[in-house]
């Protein structure tokens, strides 16, 4: 390592560059910084330096004696301390990866205003619109007080050169003070959006928090929070930080890389106050490997929330993917978090492949370094790998043959081996092996991106791939095998198309999107029109209402046999969006299907369609439509059919905001109706006082069923969380969750259930 640093300073030192030392030829350190000139290197002698220092755009090496000696007692003894008077150090004036901070302790920092984002962030150092290179270094006691606050360690903001953060001891940082549930980052916090890349590498992210102590639901990343963020987290030991969410790291809308971004890393005995302890992912599936997630706590999901695509790890109580293990690592102690050489189970475990590999140790050959065990095959967890060693991307084998015959040829010929591809693939996206799915687009662009469910429908989540000298783009990623998602591509940022290869289209009311059905979906066959069974009656009725002042058009099944048994009663099950539902959730087929092979009793259908979605659902109109409901509607109903007016027997539906309107409505008239189905409820709105009003308010005699799709982030997240605090006061609930994501086209296959 002294070696390293060495020919580091000397490479910066060349026959053009000063060595400034201080205090002998400046007092202070930023003073040495203000006559620096690129290239020059600031080296600064052991004392205790109360200041905030800025590189002010200079690519410079700002270090102690520890670059000169590799004496790690320079690190603890040559400190920067902030005095609590904004960010301990500064990289905001265009500052490249050549900007290095090496061998100091950083601490006392309280963070830097940010006008852009009207927040505060960095308490010990912050680099913005910037890049620079910070390593071995103690970052500790930091701290950001803020209602937004990010980043109590370092804060990364809108990279415009590569960060690299590798070799630290960042520990004790806090945010606090939130009032944001998404804010936080303990230890290292980064919103991208931009050209940098982030390093992340060999680094002890320990004892950092995120967390108001009087509010369970806030904060969010105690040791790494990454926001649309390209990263590589790489032999990094994240412990004993806590956060509401992800109180190792919390990775939200990460882009999609053909390489794993986090691997061999060490998340273990980090603490959520809410849900996922190791690990918290949303709006993004990014790749795991060789990592160990083990004794994290957590109410809901200790290991992993979220559905990152995890492979070659240990993840205590076990995590679907290739190579994953659930075998306690047997760890030597809780610091530093060495394996046990005779006994863990994660010694030569990780994936198989070369550039995984341990580090050869260079006295024993086929031998791994210290304190990688076994032989070279890698380690899962932060001892394992080299986390100098490129990762390239892997695809399954046919994909792969393909890329390795064009890389075999020239330009000219790249192109021909293309169009012979193409042909050979026999359903669009191409799907192998039953989880690898590659997006395929063959044309004329200058950019590509896939968008859809998966991704939040945001325009700049996945950018396809092009294979140069070619007009092939593709994307690669892996799905469950019953996933059904939609998508469209968007070519040059501007023109929205379905996939020209892909026949599958669902359409609804918004419009057409491509659809992807893995192997394993199966197509609901209760939606589909069957002649040969009995089917019920519907009729129109135009209903005033004098409580909203409006009209609308409501649709009343019923069921087949009703005009039969005049002697019978029947429950009800009103449908919000009902007009919809039918159109494009057919649900009227559905109704008929499960009466005649009696999954369900016959029933009445009440089928309501909204007039202003959002104000009767949500906002401002919600007393009133609730008040029409049970002041106009059901006395019509129960006036004009033979109903069943008991509550168990009444059963409201309702998707969306209707779903959130559908929760509301039941629990506040559980006397009314008793059985609620919200399918994806939208309790992110307003606040989540929807949520909030049942959870702290008293139990009500109302029976739920709740489901929700994987690729609907901020619904998954906010439902699962609803219905296990539900099932916790004792509530009769039941719940699943879907691979689908937010439409009809994921509704119609579930009002079965």
């Amino acid at each position: 390592m002294k070696q390293i640093i060495l020919t580091v300073l000397c490479l910066t030192t060349g026959l053009l560059a000063t060595v400034i030392n201080v205090p002998e030829d400046e007092l202070t350190i930023q003073g040495g910084i203000n006559g620096a000139m690129y290239g020059d290197t600031v080296l600064v002698q052991p004392g205790i330096y109360t200041e905030n220092i800025d590189f002010l755009g200079k690519d410079i090496v700002v270090g102690s004696l520890f670059l000169t000696t590799g004496d790690t007692s320079n690190i603890s003894q040559t400190i920067i301390d902030g005095d609590a008077n904004g960010s301990v150090v500064t990289f905001d004036s265009g500052e490249t990866q050549d900007a290095v901070l090496c061998g100091f302790t950083i601490q006392n920092g309280s963070g830097s205003y940010i006008p852009a984002f009207g927040t505060i962030v960095g308490g010990g150092i912050i680099v913005m619109s910037s890049g620079a290179t910070i390593e071995f270094n103690r970052i500790i006691s930091n701290a950001v007080n803020h209602e937004a606050g990010y980043g109590g360690g370092i804060m990364v903001a809108l990279p415009q050169y590569p960060v690299i953060i590798a070799d630290n001891l960042i520990s004790g940082n806090r945010v606090t003070g939130l009032n944001v549930v998404e804010s936080g980052g303990g230890g290292i916090a980064c919103y991208a959006r931009t050209p940098g890349t982030l390093d992340i590498k060999s680094n002890v992210i320990t004892h950092n928090t995120c967390q108001l102590s009087d509010e369970e639901t806030h904060g969010t990343g105690g040791g790494i929070m990454l926001f649309n963020t390209t990263a590589n987290v790489r032999n990094n030991i994240i412990a004993h930080n806590t956060s509401a969410r992800g109180a190792g790291i919390a990775l939200r809308s990460v882009p999609e890389q053909g390489t794993p971004c986090i691997v061999n890393n060490t998340i273990s005995n980090n603490s959520a106050s809410l849900l996922g302890g190791g690990l918290y992912v949303g709006w993004t599936r990014p790749r795991i490997m060789n990592s160990i997630i083990w004794g994290n706590t957590a109410p809901l999901e200790s290991s992993v929330f979220g559905y990152p695509i995890v492979q070659y790890s240990s993840v205590e109580g076990g995590y679907e993917g290739i190579g994953n293990i659930s075998s306690d690592p047997e760890f030597v102690d809780s610091v530093i978090f060495y394996l046990t050489a005779a006994a863990s189970p994660c010694i030569d475990a990780g994936n198989p492949g070369d550039m995984y590999r341990d580090i050869e140790d260079p006295d024993i050959a086929g031998s791994p370094l210290f304190p990688a065990m076994g032989t070279l095959v890698n380690d899962m967890g932060a001892h394992g790998g080299n986390p100098d060693e490129t990762i390239r991307a892997e695809y399954s084998p046919v994909f792969q043959a393909f890329i390795d015959a064009v890389d075999s040829v020239g330009p000219i010929e790249r192109q021909t081996v293309v169009d012979a591809f193409i042909p050979t693939v026999n359903h669009f996206p191409f799907i192998e092996d039953s989880i690898h799915c590659y997006y395929i687009f063959q044309g004329d662009a200058n950019s590509v991106v896939v968008v859809g469910d998966d991704g939040d429908w945001d325009s700049d989540r996945y950018p396809m791939e092009n294979i140069g000298d070619t007009d092939f783009w593709f994307r690669y990623t892996n799905y469950e095998i019953d996933a059904r998602l939609e998508y469209k591509f968007l070519l040059n940022g501007s023109q929205w198309i379905l996939d020209p290869n892909n026949p599958n289209i669902y359409t609804d009311g918004f419009g057409s999107n491509s659809e992807l059905a893995m192997p394993g979906y199966v197509y609901p066959e209760e939606i589909i029109e069957q002649p040969d069974i009995a089917h019920g009656s519907v009729a129109d009725t135009m209903f005033y209402s004098e409580i909203l002042e409006n009209s609308r058009t409501l649709k009343i099944y019923l069921p087949p046999g009703y005009a039969d048994s005049l002697d019978m009663h029947y429950p009800i099950v009103l449908f919000h969006d009902g007009l919809e539902l039918i159109t494009h959730g057919y649900a009227l087929n559905t109704l008929d299907y499960l009466i005649e092979v009696q999954e369900i009793d016959p029933v009445i259908g009440i089928f309501v369609p909204p007039i202003s979605r959002e104000a009767e659902y949500v906002t401002a109109l919600t007393d009133s439509f609730s008040a029409f409901i049970i002041d106009e509607l059901l006395p019509y109903v129960d006036s004009s059919f033979r109903t069943l007016p008991d509550p168990q027997y009444r059963a409201m539906v309702g998707m969306s905001y209707g779903g959130l309107f559908t929760t509301d409505f039941c629990y506040n008239n559980s006397e009314v109706f008793g059985l609620a189905a919200p399918f994806s409820p939208s309790y992110w709105a307003e606040d989540q006082s929807v949520m909030w009003e049942i959870l702290d308010g008293p139990q009500k005699d109302v029976r739920f069923y709740i489901d929700w799709g994987t690729y609907e982030a901020t619904i998954a997240y906010w439902a699962s969380y609803f219905a296990g605090n539900l099932a916790d006061r004792g509530y009769d609930i039941q719940t699943n969750e879907w691979h689908e994501g937010h439409s009809n086209g994921s509704w119609r296959a579930h009002l079965d259930e």
